[in-house]
């Protein structure tokens, strides 16, 4: 059956000299939402590959933005981003041969179960400060919260029916950029620099749900480390 997806999104903006903000609010609902990888089930007849039908999805959540101009070179900016993202049903799929014999049976249930593989809460906030005219520097962190394990649905089953899958540790990263804009030779050139990750944090940016459904079986990624990147610009 073809995936079916029922959106409804909103949000409100205001604008001053001094200040601007955003709100958004979205519901989302994901009808027949298809796995990420073609699932498959190993009997004495061979392996076979199944489709899942009734699998869906509720994504809803609202995100705040804002920047707030304390002084001609000083400005503050924030951001919000909660949401609530689940599966909403479980199914059942007849396995069968080329000659149409039941093979295995596929009987799952993921309600309630978190979506995994993105963080589903995130907070931000910066300072953008120019000590000099044109030169500007530009601490920010940001924090991770509500990270679940990526999970394939389709594999609760039995005693692990509507189970959760591991809930990877918060985090939170602090970064740091600078740049300075300049003209030479009737050009415009800007130069930006940046430190990603500052404190060097340890921290696990994604993982792979495992058999017991915790730290110990789960396939971690972890982030990367303090990096730096310097570039330059050229306009004409």
């Amino acid at each position: 059956k073809n995936q079916t997806v029922y959106a409804i999104e909103g949000g409100y903006g205001l604008r001053n000299q001094k200040y601007a903000a955003n709100v958004n609010l979205y519901y989302t609902i994901w009808n027949n939402k298809p796995p990420a990888s073609l699932p498959q089930v190993i009997t004495p007849d061979g392996t076979y590959y199944y489709n899942i039908n009734g699998l869906n999805a509720l994504h809803k959540g609202i995100e705040i933005d804002f920047i707030y101009k304390f002084l001609k070179n000083l400005e503050v900016e924030g951001l919000a981003s909660i949401g609530d993202w689940k599966t909403t049903s479980g199914s059942t799929a007849n396995i069968t041969n080329e000659n149409g014999d039941i093979v295995d049976v596929v009987d799952f249930s993921a309600k309630n179960v978190h979506v995994g593989d993105a963080a589903q809460m995130q907070f931000a906030g910066s300072v953008r400060y120019e000590p000099i005219k044109r030169l500007y520097i530009k601490p920010r962190y940001t924090y991770f919260a509500k990270n679940y394990s990526n999970l394939d649905p389709t594999i609760l089953e039995g005693t692990n029916k509507d189970r959760e899958s591991w809930k990877m540790p918060n985090y939170g990263l602090l970064d740091l950029y600078a740049g300075y804009d300049f003209s030479y030779w009737k050009l415009k050139f800007t130069v930006t620099a940046g430190v990603n990750n500052l404190l060097n944090t340890v921290y696990m940016s994604d993982a792979q749900n495992g058999t017991k459904f915790n730290a110990s079986s789960a396939t971690i990624f972890m982030g990367m480390g303090r990096r730096m990147n310097v570039s330059l610009r050229i306009g004409f």
